[in-house]
C-alpha cells in the first residue's frame, strides 16, 4: 500500500484504537465484521487509492 498522508496501516495483532476514526479492513471481511467497519478487497482499496489520488490533484492543481 502506498505511503499516504493520514492513513494508518495496522495488523489485526497490532490495532490501535478506533474510536472517531473512519476505518476500512482490507481483505479480512470477519475482522471488518468484528470491529464494525467497512471492507475492502486488495483491489477495490487500489482502485480507490488512485480515485483518491486523481480527485485530490484535480483539487490542488490549477485548471
Amino acid at each position: 500500500m502506498p505511503d499516504l498522508p493520514g492513513i494508518e496501516v495496522a495488523t489485526a495483532d497490532n490495532l490501535p484504537p478506533i474510536d472517531d476514526k473512519i476505518v476500512v479492513v482490507v481483505g479480512d471481511r470477519e475482522l471488518a465484521e468484528r470491529l464494525g467497519a467497512a471492507y475492502m478487497s486488495d483491489e477495490e482499496i487500489s482502485k480507490f487509492i488512485e480515485f483518491l489520488k486523481d480527485e485530490l490533484a484535480r483539487a490542488v492543481l490549477p485548471a
